[in-house]
């Protein structure tokens, strides 16, 4: 069954969406299944650039999801979230590091790095 277009979908709906392939991707990094991991990055650039399009820059859904258990939603929530909140953002990175579950403890220092480097934006997603 193909996934409705995003653009149908209720803010609410697009979150859910979000969490359901930040999970697919967080699989595909446990099994070092790259190819898998870049095949779902369209889709969830797709679900945040229509939330950021809506009125209000609907992406501040995406704040709840800074203490979900999932570590790669927590990590695409603080990526794609973070002009909206930099100071929550970099908070979950660190909060992230210091679990030391790689590779994801790795992707959240290598963000933090980039940020103490002076990139003033992290290169949240190369679609958008």
């Amino acid at each position: 069954m193909k996934a409705r277009p995003v653009a149908e979908m209720t803010s609410d709906e697009l979150v859910e969406r979000f969490v359901e392939i930040s999970i697919e991707q967080g699989k595909a990094v446990a099994f070092f299944e790259t190819a898998r991991f870049n095949r779902l990055l369209p889709k969830l650039s797709a679900a945040a650039r229509e939330l950021r399009g809506r009125p209000g820059d609907e992406r501040h859904r995406l704040l709840k999801l800074y203490d979900h258990p999932d570590l790669q939603v927590r990590l695409n929530a603080a990526r794609f979230a973070y002009a909206l909140d930099p100071e929550a953002a970099i908070a979950t990175f660190q909060a992230i590091k210091d679990t030391r579950h790689y590779p994801w403890a790795g992707d959240a220092g290598m963000s933090l790095s980039a940020l103490e480097m002076g990139m003033s934006k992290l290169p949240e997603d190369p679609l958008l």
